[in-house]
C-alpha cells in the first residue's frame, strides 16, 4: 500500500502523520462501521464520507463511483467530527479535539483536490475563548452542526457554527448554553478569527444553522415556551456579539420537541423540521419559510407519527438536505411508526414548492446515520449494516431495482390569514436506489445493485 504523508494544523502547531492510501479491492470488512458517520457529493456523485473504525481510528473517504478504488484520510488522533459540508472544493467540519483528558470544540477545512491529489494539510484550529462587547468571554466547547457557506477564496472562508458553549463572566463565573459561531480563516489559509452569539435566555436552544442568498439562519426550540425560534443574520460576518434577544422570531403552531434542522432552498426560501405534539397527536412537521419574514408560513407539511400528543423516545432526526436539481427534500430521521413497528432509519421525501407533495418512505433497512443530497436525481446515506459500512443512492420517480420502499400520502397544510390549515392529500411517487457495501478489509465499494 502506498502511504502518502499529509499535515494537519491545530492553532499554529503542524503535525506531520500518514493519512493518505489507496485501497485495494477485497471481500470482507469488519473494521468500518457507519453508526457514527457523514457523506456530502463533492462532484457528480464522487462523495467524501466521514466514518469511523471499531479501532477508534477515524477517515475521510474519497469514493468515486465509477473507479474501484477509494483513497483515506486519516484523521488526527484526538478529533471526532460532528458535522460537515463541502462548497467550492472545500470540505469545511466541526467537532472536539480531546487530549489528556480535555476536550475544546474545533474548526477545521481542506482543498479536497489538494488533500486527494497532493497529501495538502488539514487546517483545523480550537475555538478558544473571545471577549465579547458586554466584558464576558466565550468560547464553543461541542461545535454540533456547521451551516451552508457562499464565501471562498481568495478573500477568505466563512464557516458558522451552532453548539454549546461557555459564558466567563467579569469574576471568572461560567455558565453554559448554546449559542452560534463565525469562524473566519484567511485567504492564504492561516489565521482562523471568531465571533459568537447568544441570548441572556438559556431557553432559547440552537440546534442548526444555514445561508440563504442574502442572510444567515439559525434555528432551535424555547424549552419554556415550547416553541420553534428562528434567527436571520442579515450581515455576513461577524456574528453580533452583544446578547440580545428581542429579534428572535417564534413559531407556535405547534409544541416543539428536540432538534429543530434547517436547509436552505433557493434565493431566501428556506425549509426546517421538528417534532411536534398537540392535543391529539405527534409526529414531524416541514415548513417552507422565508428569510426575509421569518415568521411567515407558505406551506405547512404535517406527518402525523403518533395518534396520541406523545412524542417516541426512539424518534431522532439526524439530517434534512435538499437537491436543488430535481426540488426535493429529503429528511433522515428514526422513526418507529407509522412505517415500522420498531425504530429504523427512513428518508421521507417532500416537494417543498409544489402544491401537492410526495408521500415517499425509503428504509434502507439498517442504520443509517449520515445522509447527503446526490445529483444524479435523489440522496444517499451512510450507515452501519451488521458491522458493514453500507452506502444507499437512491433515484427519486422510478421503480426500485433492490431494497423495498414504502410509500404514505403526507398531508399539506397551507395557513392562511387567520393561521387554520387546509388539507390537500398528496400523490405518490416511487423510487429507485443504488446500493454500494463496503466489505472489505481496508476500504472498498463494491456495487450490490446497479441502476438500470
Amino acid at each position: 500500500m502506498k502511504i502518502i504523508r499529509i499535515f494537519f494544523a491545530l492553532s499554529v502547531l503542524f503535525v506531520s502523520l500518514p493519512a493518505l492510501g489507496q485501497i485495494e479491492q477485497t471481500r470482507h470488512t469488519p473494521n468500518l462501521a457507519g453508526n457514527r458517520a457523514l457523506i456530502r457529493e463533492f462532484l457528480h456523485g464522487i462523495t467524501i464520507s466521514y466514518v469511523e473504525a471499531d479501532d477508534g481510528s477515524k477517515y475521510f473517504v474519497h469514493e468515486d463511483p465509477l473507479s474501484s478504488t477509494a483513497f483515506a484520510a486519516l484523521v488526527p488522533d484526538g478529533i471526532t467530527v460532528n458535522d460537515m459540508d463541502i462548497f467550492a472544493g472545500y470540505l469545511y467540519f466541526c467537532g472536539t479535539y480531546t487530549k489528556d483528558g480535555n476536550t475544546q470544540g474545533i474548526v477545521g477545512l481542506f482543498n479536497i483536490t489538494n488533500l486527494y491529489g497532493w497529501g495538502m494539510p488539514y487546517y483545523i484550529s480550537p475555538l478558544d475563548w473571545v471577549n465579547d462587547e458586554t466584558g464576558a468571554s466565550v468560547r464553543m466547547t461541542r461545535p454540533l452542526r456547521v451551516g451552508r457557506t457562499v464565501d471562498t477564496q481568495p478573500a477568505g472562508i466563512h464557516v458558522p457554527i451552532v453548539g454549546e458553549i461557555e459564558i466567563r463572566d467579569a469574576a471568572g463565573n461560567i455558565t453554559s448554553q448554546t449559542g452560534l459561531c463565525a469562524a473566519y480563516i484567511d485567504g492564504l489559509l492561516s489565521t482562523w478569527k471568531y465571533s459568537f452569539y447568544y441570548t441572556p435566555n438559556p431557553d432559547i436552544v440552537f440546534t442548526d444553522i444555514t445561508r440563504t442568498d442574502n442572510f444567515y439562519v439559525a434555528v432551535g426550540r424555547h424549552e419554556g415556551n415550547r416553541s420553534t425560534v428562528i434567527k436571520t443574520f442579515n450581515s455576513t460576518f461577524p456574528f453580533t456579539q452583544s446578547p440580545v434577544s428581542s429579534d428572535i422570531s417564534e413559531v407556535n403552531d405547534n409544541k416543539t420537541e428536540g432538534d429543530v434542522l434547517v436547509t436552505a432552498l433557493g434565493g431566501e426560501d428556506f425549509a426546517l423540521v421538528n417534532y411536534y405534539h398537540d392535543a391529539s397527536e405527534a409526529g414531524s412537521t416541514v415548513k417552507i419559510m422565508d428569510a426575509t419574514n421569518p415568521i411567515n408560513i407558505p406551506v405547512c407539511i404535517r406527518l402525523p407519527q403518533n395518534t396520541s400528543p406523545v412524542l417516541s423516545p426512539s424518534w431522532l432526526l439526524r439530517e434534512i438536505q435538499y437537491d436543488t436539481f430535481n426540488n426535493i427534500l429529503f429528511v433522515l430521521q428514526d422513526m418507529d411508526y407509522p412505517v415500522s413497528s420498531s425504530t429504523a432509519s427512513t428518508v421521507c421525501e417532500y416537494k417543498p414548492l409544489l402544491s401537492s407533495n410526495s408521500g415517499l418512505y425509503t428504509q434502507p433497512g439498517y442504520s443509517a446515520h449520515g445522509m447527503g443530497a446526490w445529483t444524479g436525481g435523489g440522496f444517499q446515506i451512510v450507515g452501519d449494516d451488521a458491522g458493514k459500512l453500507t452506502y444507499m443512492r437512491k433515484v427519486s420517480g422510478q421503480n426500485s431495482a433492490c431494497r423495498e420502499t414504502t410509500t404514505k400520502n403526507h398531508v399539506t397544510y397551507t395557513l392562511d390569514a387567520n393561521q387554520t390549515y387546509n388539507s390537500d392529500i398528496s400523490t405518490l411517487i416511487k423510487s429507485q436506489c443504488l446500493t454500494i457495501p463496503v466489505i472489505t478489509d481496508s476500504i472498498k465499494f463494491i456495487d450490490d445493485c446497479l441502476i438500470k
